[in-house]
């Protein structure tokens, strides 16, 4: 649904008679109607409007003014609470998870293991020992928070699957420069595919989901599929931060403890699902359809996810 909103912009114009703001016919396209509200609001009337003339003054109206932005957070913020996805008194919808153990990981702690020293997955260069020590402190919190493992004897481990447990690995990639780092750590389990198991086949996985994206996205601004007279379909797409450490393990999958919480003798067995498991994805598939059909959404024919 497209909406064409007057923006003042403050770009210190001015004309014969002095200075005053553009006023400049900006279209927006929108699937919510409270942003919508906030979009229609009109001029305060409380300044003049000058022509935007002269070299480089159209480009700067394109950026948008900072009023204009906080009320499309305003309208989106109305928007969620009116479709009851946020509380009245909240400034963001999030599950609750338990409180974090006080994990500290020493620098003397680790001073027999050079793995610190590895290299980045990506580009190959060697990473800043404290920011990578800090970046997998910050993510031992989450596995801590999430539960994601119980510690059992390795014996337990044997005697279930016939095996040792399953490696695990951590992945890091600075998402800075060289200069400013900002390094994100994961760690992730070493499960190989030893044979084709079907029942652990996602029927959408991750990868695929910019594919949907497009595909959805061209339907929404097709005529008779996503908008017609007096009606259309809206679009919410949800980014999950560490998506699969809300998904319920289905197996029993038993890994190595990472060196930052070892103990001589156990090992870990999985209550939710862990990036590198080969059934991660479809674990995180049913944890969101059940979700989704429990709040009335109806599952899909043509993609079952």
């Amino acid at each position: 649904m497209g909406q064409v909103t007057y923006v003042c912009f403050r770009d210190g114009d001015c004309d014969r008679q002095g200075g005053g703001l553009v006023k400049k016919p900006t279209g927006f396209m929108k699937n919510a109607f409270k942003i919508a509200q906030e979009l229609e609001k009109p001029c305060s009337g409380d300044h003049r409007h000058v022509a935007v003339l002269g070299g480089g003054r159209a480009r700067r109206a394109q950026v948008y003014p900072g009023e204009l932005c906080k009320s499309i957070i305003f309208g989106l913020r109305n928007q969620k609470v009116y479709d009851g996805r946020l509380g009245n008194q909240l400034v963001g919808a999030v599950d609750a998870v338990d409180d974090l153990k006080d994990f500290v990981l020493k620098e003397e702690e680790d001073a027999n293991f050079t793995y610190y020293e590895d290299m980045s997955h990506v580009t190959g260069k060697e990473l800043p020992k404290h920011s990578t020590m800090k970046a997998r402190q910050a993510e031992m919190k989450q596995v801590y928070a999430h539960r994601i493992y119980d510690k059992v004897p390795l014996k337990q481990c044997y005697d279930t699957t016939g095996e040792g447990p399953v490696g695990t690995k951590w992945l890091e990639i600075n998402r800075g420069d060289e200069d400013n780092c900002n390094i994100r750590a994961r760690l992730v389990a070493q499960e190989f595919s030893k044979d084709k198991l079907e029942t652990i086949f996602a029927a959408t996985p991750p990868w695929e989901a910019k594919k949907l994206t497009k595909l959805l996205m061209s339907l929404a601004v097709t005529e008779g599929i996503g908008y017609g007279p007096g009606w259309h379909y809206k679009l919410d797409f949800i980014d999950i931060e560490r998506a699969y450490f809300y998904a319920p393990a289905k197996r029993n999958v038993f890994i190595k403890l990472p060196v930052e919480d070892h103990k001589e003798g156990m090992c870990g067995k999985l209550r939710k699902s862990m990036y590198g498991t080969r059934d991660a994805s479809l674990n995180w598939e049913e944890e969101y359809v059940r979700f989704m059909e429990s709040v009335g959404f109806i599952r899909g024919l043509s993609s079952p996810c």
